[in-house]
């Protein structure tokens, strides 16, 4: 009997334990449950408020800040970290909140420069020499073997160059150390000879169109390279190349993120899937003649020439896979473009217009003081404005 009584106590112990740990347990899901419903509840806010921002409407404009420049005509600006890049052929600055960050003189007759991310490079057209540098100051000097008439820069700091000699072009490729990592010489009445070069990201890929003659004609190709170990044993690192392009010269070719290559012809542009090698996802040709094009990690786009007087000008925008999301006639007389993120900016020497890539327009109006040059900032609603006396203005629109 004494065996039953402890067995029945057992067992009710136990029972009101297991009642115990599965109320704790069911108390700690609700926690963990609450939790999760608030911190999307956050993010969904984060997302709105960014959404809202990035598409509010504005009447007019402040100006917070302007910072006398000695700048001229020749220089050239350039958005650049959270500031801006500022360069001539004496030499270059980047400037932040209206404070300088880093400048450094040289002289150069005929400056190149290439900008992936916080990166930038520059170097002098027909010299050996290109300079790295982030937005904390130079990063690396590398010197190429022969000279250079276009260069471009990953994220990482690898450079691709185009050099040439009295014989031939070559494509060099370095590390930001200076190291070797790829060189190549072409023909024109072979390969052909390139005409532009983009690398992806992180500097393991290269796309490069090139100009060649055949039967007595000018045409254009893209060959892609890889010097990771998908193409070491590739013959001269190529695993693809596409010359169908009868009917068009190709100009531009560009690296939209790590794996998205556009390249841009006199009437088209072709979008190319590069995880490891290319594939073409596809064509989109236009009848009208591009005046312009624009393009970032998330949006492909271009301006035409229309045959309305009232609007005079035809703006589309694809999404990287050239798939369209806007077409829309403007009247607005444009002589310079920006895209940043989900906004496009037009301007001329006095107005301008922003626009979001859904064809909504945000703002419209005159700068009093003059406009240059238009550089985005990472607010949607800032801008610098480098005037007609060419001094930089940060505006905040409201």
């Amino acid at each position: 009997m004494s065996n039953i009584r402890q067995y029945l106590r057992n067992r009710q112990n136990t029972g009101e334990k297991d009642e115990y740990d599965r109320r704790i347990a069911l108390h700690r899901r609700k926690i963990r449950i609450g939790a999760v419903i608030a911190l999307l509840a956050v993010v969904l806010a984060g997302i709105g408020i960014k959404i809202f921002l990035d598409n509010r409407s504005f009447d007019t404009y402040e100006v917070v800040n302007t910072t006398e420049m000695s700048s001229t005509g020749a220089s050239k600006y350039y958005s650049f970290g959270n500031g801006m890049l500022i360069y001539s052929d004496d030499g270059i600055s980047y400037i932040a909140d209206g404070v300088t960050v880093w400048n450094q003189a040289f002289e150069m007759k005929k400056p190149i420069v290439d900008i992936c991310t916080d990166v930038m490079a520059i170097c002098d057209m027909e010299t050996t020499s290109v300079y790295i540098y982030n937005t904390e100051g130079q990063m690396g000097t590398i010197e190429t073997v022969y000279p250079i008439i276009a260069m471009e820069v990953s994220e990482q700091g690898i450079v691709a160059a185009i050099t040439e000699d009295s014989e031939t072009n070559r494509i060099e490729v370095f590390d930001r150390e200076g190291n070797s990592i790829a060189i190549g010489r072409t023909y024109v009445t072979g390969e052909g000879c390139p005409v532009d070069i983009s690398v992806s990201n992180d500097g393991t890929k290269l796309a490069a169109a090139y100009l060649y003659v055949d039967g007595g004609e000018a045409k254009s190709k893209v060959i892609f390279y890889n010097y990771s170990e998908v193409g070491k044993n590739e013959v001269g690192r190529i695993v693809g190349g596409f010359n169908h392009y009868e009917d068009t010269l190709i100009s531009r070719v560009e690296f939209l993120d790590n794996n998205t290559v556009v390249v841009y012809g006199d009437n088209l542009f072709t979008v190319y899937s590069m995880k490891q090698k290319p594939e073409m996802i596809k064509e989109v040709e236009s009848k009208q003649r591009i005046k312009s094009i624009f393009y970032n990690e998330k949006h492909i786009g271009m301006i035409l020439e229309s045959d309305d007087y009232n609007n005079p000008y035809i703006i589309k925008i694809y999404d990287t896979d050239g798939d369209e999301q806007l077409t829309m006639f403007t009247d607005f007389l444009y002589s310079g473009i920006e895209i940043k993120d989900d906004s496009l900016i037009l301007y001329n020497d006095t107005d301008i217009m922003l626009m979001t890539t859904s064809g909504r327009e945000r703002y419209r109006g005159t700068i009093d003081e003059g406009i240059v040059k238009v550089v985005p900032t990472l607010k949607s609603s800032k801008y610098y404005i480098v005037n007609s006396q060419y001094n930089i203005m940060e505006i905040s629109l409201k």
